[in-house]
């Protein structure tokens, strides 16, 4: 099967980040694991330091991550337990209301839902797949394994 991906791409992007990062000084590493060379994906390594706000939006993301992976996995719990009990005590029952002096009023529903096999039909039918696809953007901002202070 033929690649999809055009082969400029990485070599486009290695030449932008080599300049922005000559353009302010920034150094340029190789992904974790990875040697430097004009294959290999590069990233540029901004210092926290960069800007006070940054800097202080650097030191605040560790605790906020922290709090907010610990709520929503309370938030899972809590709503998984809901779901069992309502579903336990009115099996069969497709729309179930909780209510009390507790808690707010909460509606379980059921609901069927349908889903396009991409990755399935990318395998399949790669030609149409490409007629098809349209191209997104997406920014992931994640702590780096073994980085400082993780």
């Amino acid at each position: 099967m033929k690649s999809l991906k055009p082969k400029n791409v990485l070599i486009d992007n290695v030449a932008i980040r080599r300049r922005i990062a000559g353009e302010h000084d920034i150094e340029l590493t190789p992904r974790e694991g990875h040697r430097m060379s004009e294959n290999d994906a590069q990233y540029l390594q901004v210092p926290a330091t960069a800007n006070e706000r940054l800097s202080q939006l650097h030191a605040a993301y560790a605790a906020a991550k922290s709090e907010s992976d610990e709520a929503t996995a309370r938030l899972k719990l809590i709503t998984d337990g809901i779901k069992a009990e309502l579903q336990t005590l009115a099996p069969g029952e497709e729309e179930l209301t909780l209510s009390g002096d507790d808690g707010p009023t909460l509606t379980l529903v059921r609901s069927e839902t349908w889903r396009f096999d991409s990755k399935r039909f990318k395998t399949e039918d790669p030609e149409n797949y490409v007629r098809y696809a349209t191209k997104g953007e997406s920014w992931t901002l994640k702590a780096v394994k073994g980085g400082a202070s993780e």
